[in-house]
């Protein structure tokens, strides 16, 4: 019974010793783990901001203004459109009527 005593004790000590082992494996485990995350993360954040600049670029140039196929419905609209009028200051220059 004596040795049975001891044994304990030494039980204990191996049963801590494998509970800190198992410890420590799963604490490397989650910084390897939420390291990933944090890779993968950072590689979808970087794709999403590609996307939405190729999604911007296209829109810019879904936008602009293309002269030619502007269809002028009033005098001072034709004579920006056939370079008459270039500037503000040259439509404030005309005497043109701006409204109405």
């Amino acid at each position: 019974m004596p040795s049975s005593k001891k044994k304990l004790p030494e039980d204990e000590e191996a049963k801590q010793e494998i509970v800190q082992e198992a410890l420590e494996l799963d604490k490397e485990m989650l910084e390897e783990e939420v390291k990933l995350d944090k890779e993968v993360l950072e590689e979808e954040v970087k794709l999403d901001k590609e996307v939405l600049e190729g999604e911007i670029k296209e829109v810019k140039k879904e936008s602009i203004f293309e002269k030619e196929a502007w269809q002028p419905r009033t005098l001072l609209g034709k004579s920006v459109k056939n370079g008459e009028i270039i500037t503000i200051d040259d439509l404030l220059n005309s005497g043109k009527k701006i409204i109405g």
